[in-house]
């Protein structure tokens, strides 16, 4: 790999930091302000609306312009809206429509960086080093999701969570930087016109429609986030109050990142000629995560099993990533990725709503224990897709060819 391109991934990880900076540093920021438990729902509302309403135009723009400029832009974009919010916490000029405006913003923003990443990622990595670079940077997404809250929570505990806000902006200005200084521009279909850019979202859906493999596994992954949803919600709450606190909460949080981290590691080195069958089957390891905090009652071997489930999801996504860089053309790559990040905001704000009600009428362990079943069949159903089984990714040896 160029250094160039290791220069802008190593921008992109240090934005990741950042973003862990800011998720310690507004609870903190509201709390301080006295504000209400409402203002920051009306924040998380705000990042997934965002999200949902920009993702498919994200792609579409990924696909339609050159991926540098976006990334450039969204840079920009997020970098002014963490320093807004740092400027507003620091002088005492904060208000709820003041954050709820930088976080669909920023969401917004995002919503256009994920799919220009993944084209000009595509684009610029060879085929034969794509699976060792998706799973470097899927375990490196781990570490900052690890370091994160621990050095952001120091850095916001020490200096006010003015500061937090303000090492985010800064890593933005960093990936900024290294995006306009080392990302090169990439071929692209250039199309015009407001009918070309509708034709091009219809594009998208058929590019999925097409590959069977592709559909299935993207029905089955907002199947799965349906029974996710519910369980992100009520898993921590369990631990919380019935296993021993923050203090056990935190051996969860930790498990999930060191399983993570090693199962995309793995994933990085680990060439399955299939995929798509060898690939996905360690995602049936993920229901353990959850059947664990239905039946256990200490937090231990709710922490081993919540580091085999993420170990198993986590090798299972880079090579689902790295499959879908391999068979989908170039110029496709920006919608089909937004289709597959679409389906899973979709289906997860959905279970985290039905989660509460649910637990409240039947007790939590039994919601979450439905919620396992719900990551059961999405896991092992596609194993039974003929397109699956029989997908192929070439070996290092057979996938020499230059990327485009």
């Amino acid at each position: 790999m160029e250094r160039r391109t290791q220069g802008v991934l190593a921008g992109q990880v240090a934005s990741w930091l950042g973003d862990a900076f800011q998720v310690v540093a507004l609870p903190v920021a509201i709390v301080l302000a006295h504000g209400s438990a409402g203002q920051m729902a009306a924040a998380i509302t705000a990042t997934t609306v965002a999200r949902l309403v920009f993702t498919l135009f994200g792609g579409v723009w990924a696909d339609r312009v050159q991926p540098r400029l976006i990334m450039a832009l969204t840079d920009v974009v997020r970098a002014i809206s963490a320093a807004v919010l740092a400027a507003a916490f620091a002088f005492g000029a904060w208000s709820t429509p003041l954050v709820i405006v930088c976080a669909f913003v920023s969401a917004a923003a995002g919503a256009f960086f994920g799919p220009a990443f993944m084209t000009w990622r595509r684009a610029v990595i060879p085929a034969d080093q794509r699976q060792r670079t998706n799973g470097t940077l899927t375990s490196l997404r781990q570490l900052m999701l690890m370091l994160g809250p621990v050095t952001g929570g120091a850095a916001v505990g020490f200096a006010g969570p003015a500061f937090g806000f303000t090492l985010n902006a800064v890593t933005f200005v960093v990936s900024l930087a290294a995006v306009l200084a080392w990302a090169r521009p990439v071929d692209i279909v250039r199309t015009e016109g407001s009918e070309a850019f509708t034709a091009q979202l219809v594009a998208g859906w058929r590019a999925v429609r097409s590959r069977s493999w592709l559909l299935w596994g993207l029905l089955a992954a907002g199947f799965y986030h349906i029974g996710n949803g519910a369980v992100l919600v009520l898993a921590p709450l369990l631990v919380a109050s019935e296993l021993g606190g923050a203090h056990a909460v935190g051996i969860v949080a930790a498990a999930e990142g060191i399983g993570g981290f090693l199962g995309a590691a793995l994933g990085a080195r680990i060439h399955l000629k299939r995929p798509l069958f060898t690939g996905w089957a360690p995602l049936i390891l993920m229901p353990l995560w959850a059947f664990s905090f239905a039946v256990f009652h200490s937090v231990w071997p709710i922490a081993v099993l919540v580091a085999i489930g993420y170990a198993g999801l986590l090798f299972y996504d880079v090579h689902w990533e790295t499959a879908i860089q391999h068979a989908v053309p170039g110029e496709l790559q920006g919608r089909v990725h937004s289709w597959d990040i679409l389906m899973s905001f979709v289906a997860l704000p959905l279970g985290s709503m039905l989660a509460a009600p649910l637990a409240a009428a039947y007790g939590a362990r039994p919601v979450i224990a439905v919620g396992a079943c719900f990551l059961l069949v999405a896991s092992v159903v596609p194993l039974f897709i003929r397109s699956m089984r029989t997908f192929e990714v070439p070996s290092s040896a057979e996938s020499k060819a230059p990327a485009g």
